[in-house]
């Protein structure tokens, strides 16, 4: 599995976390949903996970809990603490407050595609002018893209699925992803990616 492309936007993920995201999550106490920012940057609890929008960077999956009001991130190595007020998520360096999307949120997660022709098909994950893809074809065969503007480096490989696992190997390496409605969720370079299937 490539790794590359990733491992030289980690930094960038970093920094952009500890500088923009006053963010956390919690399971019982109604954090639930998505959460908006004044930047468009948003902070979606799914079911006992969350996922993290900031552009350039890619969508980040992670986990949290909570601490009485105090809502605790953990994702890419960094832990961030929010306040939760009602529908809102407040704190971090900048104060940002998020507001939750509609009164119940917004979208759920599907359920498993598992096997047949359901998984077939182009899954990417932007990362500004740059992405990688993971496209998935018939008779098992998967193939890998990162595209950083210039001629793409593209690996070809294998992939079996079990339930709602996609395990996917290239170069000898097999790395093991969730199927979750159109979206493929799944751990490169150290940092859990989601990869959206295009239409």
């Amino acid at each position: 599995m490539p790794v590359r492309l990733l491992s030289k936007y980690r930094s960038i993920v970093h920094a952009a976390m500890i500088a923009a995201l006053p963010f956390l999550a919690g399971c019982s106490d109604g954090v639930s949903g998505t959460y908006e920012g004044k930047s468009g940057d948003t902070i979606e609890f799914d079911g006992g996970k969350v996922y993290v929008s900031m552009s350039p960077a890619p969508t980040l999956a992670g986990e949290y809990e909570m601490d009485g009001d105090k809502v605790i991130l953990k994702v890419a190595g960094q832990s961030l603490v929010l306040t939760h007020r009602g529908d809102t998520l407040e704190g971090g360096p900048f104060g940002e407050t998020y507001t939750k999307a509609g009164k119940g949120g917004t979208k759920a997660a599907g359920g498993p595609s598992g096997s047949g022709d359901d998984v077939l098909g182009l899954y990417v994950v932007n990362m500004g002018d740059e992405s990688m893809s993971i496209k998935l074809e018939s008779e098992g065969r998967a193939v890998l893209t990162i595209n950083e503007g210039g001629t793409p480096d593209v690996t070809n490989g294998q992939y079996r699925v079990s339930g709602d696992t996609v395990s996917i190997t290239a170069n000898g390496e097999t790395n093991d992803f969730r199927l979750v409605g159109t979206t493929l969720e799944g751990g490169i370079g150290g940092m859990t990616l989601r990869f959206q299937k295009q239409s």
